[in-house]
């Protein structure tokens, strides 16, 4: 008999999702503070107007979750995904040539969009498609890729702003996310295992096992500890976003953007760490 094929196309699935959490999430939201400071600046607006366009960016994705999540059901999420980087990519070289701070807000709610895509479904829908086993560690890897994807590319971004301006450095990550992520996401993904004529990793294993899965939506919403989870969700998110403002902190206190930008950087390898530790 034929032995099983060592190699599952389960893990380009994995690599598709590190590279939409390292790259496309990576530049769009783990570098994003470093922009602040000399984008409100040369705008001639304050920081806290500036960042305003973050609140349209998670507004909107908390409004298009619940049709995103049917739209992941029912549609490709292999052509899904690869819109919404797409989308992300125009919309970086557009934000290149933005003169008004309302501009931004505009942007940010195509970001929202797209972000409800990639940021919160992407690799939990997928993982838990391909995967019966080690799921947990998948989705911790994912996860983690936009921590290490902020450690890269933070001092990156202040680099580039330091030497071209901030007008360029959006245009070079938009680029990036359009040539690289973009057409890999299109060639690489595939929806279902199916697709591929392909089970799910592990479910022989599942099969032999009898073990339960989990629960229903119904019995999670019957539990306390459900609602202790979104409590807890509510804060986290309420306290991570402050790391966003950070980099403006240490520029407006002497220091310069390559310096803010490696203080950004710093903080998304504790991301990075504590993910890992999580799932370890």
């Amino acid at each position: 008999m034929p032995g099983k094929p060592k190699f599952h196309y389960g893990y380009v699935i994995v690599v598709c999702c590190c590279l939409i959490m390292g790259i496309d999430i990576g530049l769009v939201m783990s570098c994003a503070g470093v922009f602040y400071k000399p984008v409100s600046s040369d705008l001639g607006v304050s920081v806290g107007d500036f960042g305003l366009y973050m609140t349209f960016i998670y507004a909107l994705s908390f409004l298009m979750l619940s049709l995103a999540g049917r739209m992941m059901e029912k549609l490709s999420a292999r052509w899904l995904l690869t819109v919404s980087s797409g989308i992300l990519g125009i919309v970086y070289i557009s934000m290149s040539t933005f003169q008004a701070v309302w501009q931004f807000y505009a942007a940010g709610t195509l970001i929202g969009v797209a972000l409800a895509f990639l940021l919160y479904l992407s690799y939990p829908v997928l993982i838990n498609r391909w995967f019966k086993v080690r799921v947990g560690f998948f989705i911790g890897l994912c996860s983690a890729a936009s921590g290490v994807g902020g450690v890269l590319f933070n001092p990156l971004a202040g680099r580039l702003i330091a030497e071209y301006g901030w007008r360029n450095t959006y245009l070079i990550f938009g680029i990036v996310i359009l040539l690289i992520v973009t057409p890999l996401l299109a060639l690489l993904l595939r929806s279902h295992p199916q697709d591929m004529g392909l089970a799910p990793f592990g479910s022989d294993h599942q099969q032999n096992s009898g073990m339960p899965t989990g629960i229903t939506f119904q019995q999670a919403t019957k539990s306390p500890v459900f609602y202790l989870l979104l409590v807890f969700a509510f804060f986290m998110i309420s306290v991570s976003t402050l790391n966003l403002f950070l980099p403006t902190y240490i520029t407006s206190s002497g220091y310069s953007v390559q310096q803010s930008a490696l203080v950004a950087s710093l903080v998304m390898l504790g991301v990075t760490i504590g993910k890992v530790a999580l799932v370890g």
